[in-house]
């Protein structure tokens, strides 16, 4: 987005008032930028984490063995797509690269005529990590499997 055109005004006391309400507008966004850069570090570190507590989730018997998966590397890119927010994600795990497309509206027909848009919309809508672990060939313990490894 381009910035804001100001006209300077022709009296002295006009141009030093607009003067420091430019400086204060951008010394805000600086703060602003700065928050959202530290709250994206602490969000991609919290998804480190998730990851990793998915992935130790997956094994069948995690009581008794721990998970010797290997850290995921992901790349993510956020865009808008016919109105709507996307993202593409590259997640390498293992020895597979899994892609995963997203949109989201907060209405649906925008989300469907994107989708068709796409040549997207016979595909299945899946959850995140139960497509993660049906293309790793991974699956998850039974309630009685966990309680049998616990116990026996």
């Amino acid at each position: 987005m381009a910035p804001k055109y100001h006209p300077t005004p022709l009296s002295g006391g006009d141009r030093k008032a607009l003067t420091k309400e430019l400086g204060k507008a951008r010394a805000m966004a600086n703060i602003l930028a700065a928050q959202s850069v530290e709250m994206r570090a602490r969000g991609e570190a919290m998804i480190q984490q998730a990851d990793r507590l998915l992935c130790e989730s997956w094994n069948e018997d995690a009581a008794i063995t721990p998970c010797y998966c290997s850290q995921p590397r992901r790349s993510r890119r956020a865009f808008t797509f016919a109105g709507c927010i996307a993202e593409l994600v590259r997640l390498a795990v293992e020895s597979q690269t899994l892609e995963s497309f997203s949109l989201e509206h907060g209405d649906p027909k925008r989300i469907l005529a994107a989708l068709l848009t796409l040549g997207l919309d016979g595909h299945a809508n899946t959850n995140y990590s139960l497509g993660l672990r049906r293309a790793l060939g991974l699956k998850r313990a039974t309630t009685e499997q966990q309680k049998g490894s616990r116990h026996g």
